[in-house]
């Protein structure tokens, strides 16, 4: 259930960057555009691995016994790796079943190891905001809001422990394309008429769920400051 996914999962820090353009139809209107490129993440905390070499895994093993079930999408360590990286959802030695082993193997050496599983995705983001100046002062406000369009250009999941960071797979069925809305403020101070900074607290929430068939619908929501500098001309 979701309530069981809270206990394990927590948002990761994540950042963007890119540049906008704005057209201004009237004196206290806009409308801004432009390309983003975003990351995005989900950490698993409890988070534990079975490795081995993959000449030991039970050819009769039913593939969701290599993945990793959450609220985002089920992690897939894919079957090609030299070393098989299996999520296992309890972190106890015992919970190792010989029968993951191929019987005829001439040695049982997994190994166990503990630490954070994070999923990361990459985006790249097509915005369209509108803009409506309240203050139009030097120190300016804007009230924004709007859409943006978010094309998955990276999908990667890594366990990290005691300082090391191994990519181990991707996250199964993620939508390639997402819809998030946009709310915030805009600061704006002018240094002259053409130069200004800009510093704006924001919230994000994507519209539709960025898995497929995970079971649970994942919406990711997140705070964000955007902070730059714009010309006008």
């Amino acid at each position: 259930s979701s309530g069981n996914y809270d206990d394990f999962e927590k948002g990761m820090l994540s950042y963007a960057g890119g540049m906008n353009l704005n057209y201004s139809p009237a004196r206290r209107f806009s409308v801004q555009s432009g390309i983003y490129y975003s990351r995005m993440g989900m950490s698993i905390t409890n988070g534990s691995v079975v490795k081995a070499d993959k000449t030991y895994l039970a050819q009769s093993l039913p593939p969701d016994d290599l993945n990793l079930a959450n609220s985002t999408g089920r992690i897939d360590t894919g079957p090609h790796k030299a070393n098989n990286i299996v999520p296992e959802a309890t972190a106890e030695p015992t919970d190792l079943r010989e029968s993951w082993f191929d019987t005829d193997a001439t040695e049982f050496t997994p190994e166990l190891k503990q630490g954070e599983i994070h999923q990361q995705f990459e985006y790249l983001e097509i915005p369209l905001i509108a803009r409506y100046r309240v203050v139009d002062r030097r120190l300016g406000l804007n009230l924004l809001g709007g859409l943006s369009t978010n094309f998955l250009v990276g999908n990667n999941v890594y366990f990290q422990d005691n300082g090391s960071k191994e990519n181990i797979g991707t996250t199964l069925d993620i939508e390639p394309v997402n819809y998030s809305s946009v709310l915030g403020l805009g600061l704006q101070y002018s240094i002259n008429r053409s130069f200004h900074i800009l510093m704006e607290p924001t919230f994000r929430y994507y519209l539709n769920s960025v898995n497929k068939n995970a079971g649970i619908g994942s919406h990711p929501y997140s705070l964000g400051f955007f902070t730059g500098l714009s010309y006008s001309f």
